[in-house]
């Protein structure tokens, strides 16, 4: 292979690179961007199934005391 060749191959394997890499940092930087508000929702969804355990655990001991009243 001649040396032009081979300069043609390297600089269109580095232009190929640099173009997956650019992506890369877009879907990274999306990511890093949309992650957080991901991860509230998640929060906020795991905190209003506790907020409802909770109200059902209470309301079974408010009706387990009635019962031991009667």
């Amino acid at each position: 292979m001649d040396i032009a060749a081979n300069v043609r191959q390297n600089t269109c394997l580095d232009h190929c690179v640099s173009k997956h890499i650019q992506a890369n940092h877009l879907i990274m930087s999306v990511y890093a961007e949309l992650q957080p508000v991901y991860m509230q929702r998640r929060l906020d969804e795991m905190n209003k199934q506790l907020e409802a355990q909770q109200a059902a655990q209470e309301s079974a001991v408010v009706q387990a005391e009635k019962q031991q009243q009667q």
